[in-house]
C-alpha cells in the first residue's frame, strides 16, 4: 500500500513541477532577437537524449521510492545573492 501512495505523491510533485513551469514560461516574454530571428528547432543533442533515456529507463524499471527521489527535487532559483 505504501507503494502506491509514494507513486501518487510522486505524480501529484511532477504535474506541480509541470504546472510551475508553464507558469514560468508564460510569465517571460521571449527576447525579440529570438522573435525576430524565428530559426527553426534544432534536433537534440546527445547528452540531453541520454538523460531522457536514462529518465524513461528509471521510470519503467526502478522501484516507486526510487522513482520518487529523483523526481521529486526540485530546483530554486532565486534573483539577486
Amino acid at each position: 500500500m505504501g507503494s502506491i501512495a509514494a507513486i501518487v505523491a510522486g505524480y501529484t510533485a511532477l504535474s506541480e513541477r509541470q504546472k510551475v513551469m508553464a507558469k514560468e514560461a508564460e510569465a517571460q516574454p521571449p527576447p525579440a532577437a529570438s522573435v525576430a530571428a524565428a530559426e527553426p528547432e534544432k534536433p537534440k543533442k546527445f547528452k540531453i537524449k541520454r538523460m531522457q533515456e536514462y529518465e524513461n529507463k528509471i521510470r519503467m524499471h526502478s522501484q516507486p521510492d526510487k522513482v520518487f527521489r529523483y523526481f521529486a527535487t526540485v530546483a530554486a532559483y532565486y534573483e539577486g545573492n
